[in-house]
Formats: structure tokens, C-alpha cells, sequence
């Protein structure tokens, strides 16, 4: 067991912890968790998540260290976070008992120190209580109840010229994306101070009267992950295009949202709900069963590609997926008996990527796996834009 000392023994302990897998197992994280390229998908550890399914990337960062980001909610951190989290401990008041657990974890043994001496500013806290017991996971929603819950906003926030969401449109229309994104359904939300209204619209929805049976109930609205804290507004209110993922049979399994400015978060999904299939797998079937398929990152990406391709006479599926943290291997399926296209952002994240994912579609039998990437520009996007 190696030995460390001093003010290294925190970067110690987070380069030392350096295998996904192994910290996941021993957190006992790994419930339903999936591979991915330099780590696992887990579902979110975070408490007020309670999460489905896996959506939190646990990966190696290009600094050679434990990164964790939520797909859905957009919680994230470093190792040291999430044993914290997965143990039920605060990073500031028990910060050195999370150091000790975390040392553990990686085979490290700290230097003992006094009491009241402090770790990186932090002082030593009194021990540690034990984790509280998990709550049981509630049962997912059902597809089609999330989306009678959606739909009012869909209808409400279309995109046919209302001043409510005419700023989403000049967006996607400087974009080039405006027609294939109402072609795919996509809306938009008004003004933050106008969201208290259509959560009260969604409220009304709920409500049952005589000869009227709502579609769903005021406690499906409650679980449904779109509302914030109190339930007057949406959460993220910022975040007002509304693009919607389908299933194969094309129900809206969950939307995600973006904001039409350089804020953070820049995507976000409804607590809980991150999509079950890529974006566009409800288009699949459309080119026939030997289409070849191209994987790409997100939603925007796949608009993009899908009108890059139609104006040079290309007949391909395209599919995206919710960030590189969020492929699946059991999606490599979708290519099965097909040519595929692992198209993903010429950058260094999107190239890392690639060979994990080739992998997984040559193992769930595609004919063919080549790389493709955009030329003078990052992703798709800004190549149609180019």
C-alpha cells in the first residue's frame, strides 16, 4: 500500500483512483450500470435524482482522473464527489472522512493527523454518521403517460410564427435548422416570467371534472422531472427550445431542453428521464433495412446531417445520442446488418470516442464501421452553417 503525506495526498488519492469500474463496484454503483469508452454509466447517485436509468458517466478525464457528469440532471464532479455523494457525506463538513474513504478505495494509506488539524483549508469533522438506507425506486412513468403530460407544451410552443417563440425560431432559422426541426416536432417555450402560466395550463389539464377524465394526474405532473423546486415553473427556465426524443413507435419518451444563449447548463433533460433510445430512432424504418446509419452527437447534429446529406442526393438514417457519455451499447443493435457511421465531433473527445463505440457496433453486427467527420468545422452544425 503505497504512502502519502501532506498537501499532495489529496491529488494523491484522486490520481491513485484511477480505474471507473473498480470505484463504481466498490461504491456499489454498479447496479444496472453500462460500459463506455474509459468508464461506466450509472444511474445518478445524486438524492434527489432518483434516477431510472443509467445516465451518469462515470470516465477517466483527459487529465487521467475520475470525472462524473449526470446526462439528466446535470450534476457532476470528480471522484472524491461522488464517494461522497454515494456514501452520504458533505464534502465540506466531512471532508476528510471522504479523503480516508476515497484512500481506501484506491489502496492509499494517509498520513494519521491530529485532531482539528485541517485538510486543503477544510477543519477535520467529527465522525462520520452512517449513510442513510436508500429509498426504494419508485417505477419509471410509462412512456405514453410522460407524454400526455408534454403534449399541451408541444401544441402550446409550436413553431408557426406566435411572438411567444419567435426568438427560438429566428434561433434555429439563423441556423439553418428551422424547417427539419418542425418537420421533427420540435417547439419552443416562452419567456421565463410566462412559464408559471403554462405549469398552471398543465395543472388544469390534470384536473378532473364531470364527464372530463384527464390524461394524467397532478401526482404524474409532480413526478414527472419537468417542474422545479415548488412547482409554480418549469425547471430551467432558461433552457426554451424544446426538442422531442421518441421511441421506435414515435412516443415522446422524454424532451430535452437548450437555452438559446452561452449559459449553463446548455442541454438538459427532466430529472429522471434520460431518452431510452437515440434521438431519430423512430425514423429508422424509413429508408428501408439496409439504409446505412450514421451515430452522431445530439439532437442539432442530427438535423444538420440529415439536410447536409439530402443536398448531396445521400440516403442515410442518422441517430444521435445525448453527449458521448450517454451512448449505450445496446444501441449498437440499431446497425445490425447495416453499414454504420461513427460521425461524432472532430474533436479530441469526439475522436476518443470513436473506437469504443466501433467496437460495440461490430460486436452487434454492422456490416461495415467507418469514421466520418465534419471538414473545417467541430461538429455538423456549424458545417452546415459553414
Amino acid at each position: 500500500m503505497r504512502i502519502v503525506t501532506g498537501a499532495d495526498e489529496v491529488l494523491e488519492v484522486r490520481r491513485a483512483l484511477d480505474d471507473p469500474r473498480r470505484l463504481v463496484l466498490a461504491l456499489g454503483l454498479a447496479k444496472g450500470a453500462t460500459r463506455q469508452r474509459g468508464g461506466m454509466v450509472i444511474k445518478c447517485p445524486e438524492p434527489n435524482h432518483r434516477d431510472s436509468t443509467p445516465s451518469c458517466s462515470v470516465r477517466l478525464g483527459r487529465d487521467g482522473t475520475i470525472a462524473c457528469r449526470c446526462h439528466g440532471c446535470g450534476w457532476s464532479g470528480d471522484a472524491l464527489t461522488l464517494v461522497a455523494v454515494a456514501l452520504g457525506l458533505d464534502m465540506d463538513r466531512d471532508f476528510r472522512d471522504v479523503l480516508e474513504e476515497a484512500a481506501a478505495i484506491a489502496g492509499v494509506r494517509l498520513e494519521p493527523r491530529a485532531d482539528g488539524q485541517r485538510v486543503e483549508g477544510r477543519a477535520r469533522p467529527a465522525p462520520r454518521r452512517p449513510a442513510p438506507e436508500p429509498e426504494p425506486e419508485p417505477e419509471p412513468m410509462p412512456d405514453a403517460t410522460f407524454a400526455s403530460i408534454v403534449a399541451p407544451l408541444l401544441y402550446a410552443g409550436r413553431l408557426d410564427g406566435s411572438p411567444l417563440v419567435a426568438d427560438v425560431e429566428r434561433y434555429l432559422e439563423a441556423r439553418g435548422l428551422i424547417e427539419e426541426a418542425r418537420a421533427d416536432g420540435w417547439t419552443g417555450l416562452p419567456e421565463p416570467g410566462a412559464l408559471v402560466a403554462w405549469v398552471d395550463m398543465l395543472r388544469a389539464v390534470a384536473e378532473p371534472a364531470e364527464g372530463y377524465a384527464p390524461p394524467f394526474t397532478q401526482a404524474d405532473l409532480e413526478g414527472s422531472g419537468l417542474l422545479a423546486p415548488g412547482g409554480r415553473t418549469l425547471s430551467h427556465p432558461a433552457a426554451r427550445v424544446v426538442i422531442p426524443w421518441r421511441t421506435a413507435a414515435g412516443t415522446v419518451a422524454t424532451i430535452q431542453r437548450r437555452r438559446l444563449d452561452a449559459g449553463v447548463p446548455k442541454y438538459v433533460f427532466p430529472s429522471g428521464r434520460a431518452p431510452s433510445a437515440p434521438y431519430g430512432v423512430d425514423r429508422l424504418a424509413e429508408l428501408g433495412p439496409d439504409a446505412p446509419v450514421a451515430f452522431v452527437e445530439g439532437a442539432v447534429d442530427v438535423l444538420a446531417l440529415r439536410i447536409l446529406y439530402r443536398r448531396n442526393g445521400v440516403a442515410r438514417v442518422v441517430l444521435g445520442i445525448p453527449g458521448l457519455g450517454g451512448w449505450r451499447p445496446a444501441w449498437a443493435e440499431l446497425a445490425r446488418g447495416r453499414d454504420a457511421i461513427v460521425a461524432f465531433d472532430g474533436d479530441k473527445a469526439g475522436e476518443d470516442a470513436v473506437e469504443g463505440v466501433a467496437r460495440d457496433l461490430f460486436d452487434a453486427g454492422a456490416l461495415r464501421v467507418r469514421r466520418a467527420a465534419p471538414v473545417g468545422a467541430k461538429d455538423w452544425a456549424e458545417a452546415l452553417a459553414s
